[in-house]
């Protein structure tokens, strides 16, 4: 249940007399009235202190703000929000709760259940983890599911002991000699996945995922044909649509790699990724539900996901009940990454079990892996205290695509482990600007305004595909191509800023910039331009249209001026472009500036991260981690010096309690 509940909309809000001692909670805008309205129709005829109002307050509004519920013993002092009015100061004077004294209050209270009472009660309490029971049952309905996978009858895939030897010659095909020098990850993780139901293959970007995942595919094509003389049926999806057409892309890339057949290379060609939504079959009359669950499972050999940090808590849960325990199902995705816009932090939880220390396997693993991979590829991550739900986890470390030795290659590494100090020995003002994965500083200007270097930044990054569009086709290219070329080049270049309201927030750093590149307009955070469209406008898709086709997170170049003509999206499963009528664009917002979280599962050849002016409780290690890793080749980073020490400090925590229900 939330703060949109149809009962709380049917309560006159003005009549709700709010506890003199919950009232500077709702002046500093953590809780509403709307939650608290909530609140007075659940404990209609069972009275409960102000404290204990509070606490059920908490709970209904966490999963706005990506948390399953709210920790009791934590939350004080502390917001996890990016709203608009927020009192930030305020919320370090907030009169809370004794904590021991309120834990007991909150036990005690007649429609809050341990996990084993009564089952009608709303509330649930795990700890000091107080939750809503429909999220409760999300996270039982999905660790029951992951277990069973991960140890259960169902984590070890059967395979004949006569393929066995047929599969650790493909491994050694499609993978090659082992390197000079340390493990063969990526065939290690083809192995995992070869023998056990469920595979997580966490890293960074660059790091060899898609490498990896091309392998495997062909690796179930050639296992699957020698056993059933056919192709495998493989579902690819990810969160977004733009998450989705990144991994077409990667896909695509790798196909002339000469280890797979002219066959395979075919195959692999057919393969085209969607939304999580649009597999499970989403239906807009039931928006909560799906076509595609427990009772009428997927139809896959092997179901892939991208992106699964992106994947929050409820869905997951339908995801993961849709794949059937027959099915492999491989989990792709950066723990180090920020959590979902939603509740929950599924791929975190499923990987906290590595501890930090990497790849460990347990030596039911080490056996059942042994056929497969040479032991020099296996001793390393030996670990017989290890549980067994490690096994099914492996954690790419070595960034290939710009290196560990270029300063955003030392950067990201640092930020993924934690070293503060070398973090922050590679964001320098004199740092490079013309080397390969350049890392730049650029320090703040004063009352929250950009300065001039820094508006020069971001003209030259737009210009080009501006300009683009205005010459039009080049000789002999079609309009289609054309509008392919420019939607490309928009994509080279962004900028990204932690907050989505504010100064520099997203969205009104979004429409200065417009004002900036629109014809006869000067650059500055005046007074913003109202959000219409115009010729170049890119617009960022918000919500989930079937009925038009377009996704939450789709990007797309307007064509005409003041909404008078179309929008070109690019379809990367078909290499075309699609365009959509100005009038029948779903809800959206300019993408010239966009929050680091709308930005995962794109990548930017040079990217510009554009810090508040003052610290905030949503900058964290995570979120720098992710803007850091957006850039293929040039990172820019503007702000203050102190900002962002403490953001590096600071490690995101999401309240859950699924790492210890696995």
């Amino acid at each position: 249940m939330t703060s949109s509940s149809p009962i709380a909309a049917q309560t006159p809000w003005d009549e709700l007399e709010i506890p003199k001692e919950l009232q500077a909670f709702v002046d500093v805008g953590l809780i509403s009235a709307a939650d608290l309205t909530v609140v007075a129709v659940l404990t209609i005829g069972q009275p409960c202190s102000p404290a204990v109002r509070l606490a059920l307050a908490l709970a209904l509004a966490a999963p706005q703000d990506g948390h399953v519920g709210v920790s009791l013993a934590k939350v004080a002092g502390r917001a996890y929000v990016d709203r608009p009015g927020l009192d930030l100061a305020g919320l370090q004077k907030l009169p809370w709760p004794e904590s021991v004294a309120w834990l007991e209050e909150i036990q005690q209270y007649c429609l809050v259940a341990d996990t084993t009472s009564e089952p009608l009660r709303p509330f649930v309490l795990v700890g000091d983890l107080l939750l809503t029971r429909r999220y409760w049952r999300y996270q039982e309905r999905l660790a029951a599911e992951l277990r069973e996978r991960m140890a259960g009858p169902a984590a070890w895939l059967p395979l004949d002991d006569a393929e066995l030897p047929n599969i650790e010659a493909d491994l050694s095909a499609l993978f090659g000699p082992r390197p000079a020098q340390g493990a063969d990850l990526a065939r290690l993780a083809a192995a995992v996945v070869a023998r056990r139901s469920l595979s997580v293959i966490s890293g960074g970007p660059g790091t060899g995922k898609t490498f990896t995942i091309r392998k495997v595919l062909a690796l179930v094509y050639r296992h699957v044909q020698r056993a059933q003389g056919r192709a495998p049926v493989v579902q690819l999806a990810a969160p977004t649509g733009k998450a989705a057409a990144r991994m077409a892309e990667a896909i695509a890339e790798g196909l002339a790699d000469p280890a797979f057949s002219p066959q395979e290379r075919a195959w692999l060609a057919t393969l085209k990724p969607q939304t999580v939504h649009r597999l499970l079959g989403f239906d807009p009359r039931h928006p909560s539900q799906f076509q595609h669950h427990r009772l009428n499972p997927l139809v896959a050999d092997v179901v892939v996901v991208d992106e699964a940090s992106m994947v929050d808590l409820a869905l997951m849960t339908k995801l993961v009940e849709a794949v059937a325990q027959s099915s492999r199902l491989i989990l792709l995705g950066d723990r180090q990454q920020l959590a979902s816009v939603q509740a929950g932090s599924v791929l975190a939880d499923l990987s906290d079990v590595l501890q930090g220390r990497g790849t460990r396997l347990p030596q039911e693993s080490l056996d059942m892996l042994a056929p497969l991979c040479p032991a020099e590829d296996l001793e390393p991550f030996a670990d017989p205290s290890a549980p067994l739900r490690a096994g099914c986890v492996v954690q790419f470390t070595e960034p290939r695509r710009f290196g560990r030795h270029t300063p955003l290659g030392r950067l990201a590494m640092a930020l993924a482990v934690g070293d503060v100090p070398a973090a922050l020995e590679q964001l320098r003002a004199d740092g490079p600007s013309d080397v390969q994965g350049a890392v730049t500083w650029v320090p703040a200007a004063a009352d929250a305004e950009l300065g001039s270097a820094v508006w020069q930044i971001i003209l030259a990054g737009y210009a080009p595909y501006l300009q683009a569009l205005r010459q039009g086709p080049q000789l002999g290219e079609s309009v289609q191509a054309h509008h392919l070329r420019v939607i490309g080049m928009f994509d080279e270049f962004r900028v990204l800023c932690p907050h989505r309201h504010g100064p520099l927030g997203a969205q009104e750093l979004g429409l200065a910039i417009a004002q900036a590149l629109r014809p006869g307009r000067e650059a500055g955070l005046g007074r913003p331009l109202p959000a219409t469209l115009w010729a170049g406008a890119p617009v960022l898709v918000m919500e989930n249209r079937y009925d038009v086709g377009r996704m939450n997170g789709d990007i797309g170049i307007a064509l005409g001026q003041d909404g008078q003509d179309r929008v070109a999206f690019a379809d990367a499963t078909s290499g075309q472009v699609g365009y959509l009528a100005a009038s029948r664009l779903p809800p959206w917002e300019l993408a010239l500036a966009m929050t680091v979280h709308k930005s995962q599962g794109s990548q930017f050849r040079h990217t510009l991260l554009i810090l508040p002016d003052r610290p905030s409780p949503l900058l964290t290690r995570s979120l720098i981690y992710t803007a850091v890793t957006r850039a293929r080749e040039r990172l820019t980073v503007v702000g203050d010096r102190h900002v962002l020490e403490l953001a590096i400090h600071r490690v995101q925590q999401r309240a859950s309690s699924l790492a210890e229900m696995l």
